[in-house]
C-alpha cells in the first residue's frame, strides 16, 4: 500500500537502505536490490564512489560516515524525502552504533 500521495513516493516497492556500498558486500547488495526493482538508498563516505548505481535503478546516493551521527541524521532526512521511511535497513560497517534511529512521525 503507497504511504504517501507525493507521485515520486508512491510506490509499494520496498526502500533499501544501505551502508557501506563503495566495495564488497555493500555494494553487492546495492547492486541486488536494484537490479530487482527495489527503490536502493546507497552511503560511503565519499558518495561519488557509489554514483554509478544510481544509474541501475531507482537509487539515491549518498554521503555517510556512520560514526558521525550529524551525518547519519541527515542521510535519514534525505532518503525520507526522496522514497519514505525505508523499509529495509542494511548497516554494514565495521563500526555500529547502539543509539536506535527515530522513527519517522
Amino acid at each position: 500500500m503507497p504511504t504517501t500521495t507525493d507521485s515520486s513516493m508512491t510506490s509499494d516497492k520496498p526502500v533499501w537502505f544501505i551502508t557501506g556500498c563503495s566495495t564488497g558486500f555493500g555494494r553487492e547488495l546495492a547492486t541486488q536490490t536494484l537490479a530487482r526493482g527495489y527503490r536502493t538508498v546507497v552511503t560511503a563516505r565519499d558518495p561519488t564512489v557509489v554514483q554509478d548505481l544510481t544509474k541501475q535503478g531507482e537509487a539515491l546516493a549518498l554521503a555517510l560516515d556512520v560514526t558521525d551521527q550529524h551525518q547519519i541524521d541527515v542521510a535519514i532526512a534525505a532518503a525520507e524525502q526522496r522514497f519514505g521511511a525505508p523499509t529495509a535497513n542494511v548497516m554494514k560497517s565495521r563500526w555500529a552504533r547502539t543509539k536506535r534511529i527515530k522513527p519517522s512521525s
